[in-house]
């Protein structure tokens, strides 16, 4: 029997959609998904869109065609839906037709889903693109938390099975939008057996100045240290309130004038099996789905993010160009 980690509703994930195009590349969501079902005691809808052809001069299917179509999607979802069932996954499936992201938003709205898990690439195969324009399409539009995992030609086989996390990433910076994932995603790694590691990027402030004035590089340099010390106390704090026995929790400041990729590096250096970041941060404005940030490293995830969605669902947002870098790198037990 499954129980839900003890956890206000606000991050409580209840309905989860996986969508499936019948690729292997696809299917590597399903161990993530499951361990989310596990730990959360959620629902797994497996959905799969049957595409409608819409090139001009293309031939239309047939009511044979796409009755076959019907039945193998079916047949498909119904065999992963059946060893998912024999390990206590409660279990959901969903064919229909059309275009997959129109589709897959359909699901989202008419199911009041609050996680969707997919991979960044699926049928079509890897490409040069980081992410393939359904899965773009659908996690900038979905207005939900999302789970997006970067595969590549080899991803089926060298999978993990489910619940297999050693280490989480969570990305904090200092505001209290930013700290509401903690509760549930410290539990989150009790129940898989993760190690928790918190960190915090801070910024470098842009000099417009060139170059810039002793007056302004020593305001830069103070204001760097002062967010620095913050920072170190607020990691501080949350070790204290969440570290147990059960639990191991390491803190890391990186200072950087690129937040986005710095939170990248750091996840390839810790070699971390999940990062996590809240929707909206310091920034507290939740007029786009995603803050800046969060869709930078959305835009060239290296490793399986978790966007925990803090506000309302959402119209479509653009994407912020990355800034200028400079880094250099803090440890912290």
């Amino acid at each position: 029997m499954k129980t839900r980690l003890g956890m206000g509703a606000l991050f409580m994930f209840q309905n989860i959609l996986v969508p499936l195009d019948g690729s292997a590349l696809a299917e590597a969501a399903l161990p993530h998904a499951e361990a989310f079902s596990a730990a959360f005691g959620a629902t797994l809808r497996l959905l799969r869109v049957i595409p409608v052809r819409r090139r001009a001069g293309a031939a239309p299917m047939d009511i044979i065609d796409r009755r076959l179509g019907h039945v193998e999607a079916d047949a498909y979802l119904n065999g992963l839906a059946l060893a998912l069932r024999a390990r206590g996954v409660a279990i959901e499936t969903e064919v229909v037709e059309g275009q997959p992201p129109d589709r897959i938003l359909e699901s989202l709205r008419a199911h009041r889903h609050d996680l969707i898990v997919l991979t960044t690439h699926g049928a079509g195969g890897c490409t040069e693109f980081p992410i393939s324009g359904t899965a773009n399409k659908v996690v900038t539009r979905a207005g939900i938390s999302v789970l997006i995992l970067p595969v590549a030609d080899d991803t089926a086989a060298r999978a993990a099975p489910a619940g297999k996390y050693t280490r989480i990433l969570v990305g904090l910076d200092g505001s209290r939008r930013g700290d509401w994932t903690l509760a549930p995603v410290a539990a989150f790694a009790r129940r898989t057996g993760a190690e928790l590691l918190l960190a915090h990027i801070v910024h470098v402030p842009e000099i417009v100045e060139e170059p810039p004035s002793p007056e302004l590089h020593e305001a830069a340099e103070r204001f760097v240290m002062l967010n620095r010390e913050a920072a170190e106390r607020h990691l501080a704090e949350a070790q204290r309130r969440f570290e147990s026995p059960d639990l191991l929790i390491r803190t890391r400041i990186v200072v950087s004038s690129r937040v986005p990729e710095a939170l990248a590096d750091l996840a390839e250096t810790e070699q971390a099996d999940l990062v996590v970041l809240t929707a909206h941060g310091a920034s507290m404005s939740t007029r786009c789905p995603y803050g800046a940030v969060a869709l930078q490293v959305l835009a060239g995830a290296r490793r399986p993010l978790l966007i925990a969605q803090d506000a309302p669902r959402h119209a479509p947002t653009a994407r912020t160009p990355h800034a200028s870098a400079r880094t250099t790198d803090i440890h912290h037990r």
